[in-house]
């Protein structure tokens, strides 16, 4: 009787920490004490924090699903682990644990990033990975018995067809998908592949890469569609005591669609208020009588006591 092969261990190390983070996540909450849920929030989505510098949830939001008591639950951990099993463990075997725990990395911070420009949020999941690893496997089918095995025409028609349906849904509201993450995925793996695996012309394929990673670092850098980015930007300028610029980027949050609409009317009434104390040490009345109505005009439209937000 023929053994069966043992799993890759980088593959499977994977697929145990999506599970135990996922769990851990579902039966605890933030800020509870002690490891299993340290486990289970580690990797939370929050996209300030990765604008300001916590670049590592880029890749930890891979191993966090849905809660299995909201939405999807476990079906959307089985469906990543499946796949992520099933490409990954075929993957890891061709080219080693070194060169595919690299891609993965590299794919889980490609599909965060295009996600983060995309919706403005951190997606979660590693169907962002599992799309960039089929991807790969599709642009080197050719030249890999078993890769061809798994990347045939009906998965890929399958992989469309369900990017397209969770885009569908996404923008009907019936579930809140990654779309970004698949299809800026899907790209990045078919890209890598073809640059190591096509016949002929494979540096044309550092273009179009060159490109995705472009889009990745407009999540870092410049995103002025984004009511998070400019929140962000607004609470620097706040810092760096440029208060006509911070009240500019928190009006445009609001205009944005920004739903922290009293702390943002706070924040804009804060900005003019110290805009008027600079302005009165200058000695310019004028501007200090301007600054003064604006903020009176913005802490009428913030609910609740109105103090400094320093």
């Amino acid at each position: 009787m023929r053994s069966r092969p043992l799993p890759e261990p980088t593959t499977a190390l994977l697929c145990i920490i999506c599970i135990l983070v996922t769990l851990a996540n579902s039966t605890t909450r933030a800020g509870d004490a002690g490891l299993w849920a340290q486990i289970g929030h580690f990797t939370d989505p929050d996209t300030q924090a990765v604008l300001k510098g916590h670049y590592s949830l880029l890749f930890t939001c891979m191993f966090l699903h849905e809660s299995f008591t909201h939405g999807l639950g476990i079906t959307h951990l089985f469906f990543d682990v499946y796949w992520l099993y099933l490409l990954g463990n075929t993957i890891e075997k061709t080219v080693g644990p070194v060169w595919y725990i690299l891609f993965v990395a590299a794919a889980a911070l490609v599909g965060s990033s295009v996600e983060i420009v995309w919706s403005d949020q951190v997606g979660i999941g590693a169907s962002g990975v599992v799309y960039a690893l089929f991807g790969l496997m599709w642009a080197g089918r050719f030249r890999y018995d078993e890769w061809r095995d798994l990347a045939n025409p009906y998965n890929m028609r399958m992989m469309l067809a369900w990017g397209v349906f969770c885009i569908i849904t996404t923008y009907t509201h019936l579930m809140f998908i990654a779309n970004g993450a698949h299809f800026g995925g899907l790209a990045f793996g078919l890209c890598v592949g073809l640059l190591c695996f096509s016949r002929t012309r494979r540096w044309l394929w550092i273009l179009p890469i060159c490109a995705i990673l472009a889009i990745c670092s407009l999540s870092v850098t410049y995103m002025p569609w984004s009511p998070n980015w400019l929140w962000w930007k607004a609470t620097n300028a706040f810092k760096v005591q440029d208060y006509a610029k911070s009240a500019d980027l928190y009006q445009r949050y609001l205009q944005r669609g920004g739903d922290d609409r009293d702390d943002a009317w706070h924040n804009i009434g804060a900005s003019w208020h110290n805009k008027s104390i600079d302005d009165q040490a200058k000695g310019d009345h004028t501007a200090v009588e301007i600054d003064r109505q604006n903020e009176a005009a913005a802490a009428a439209k913030s609910s609740g006591a109105y103090t400094l937000d320093n």
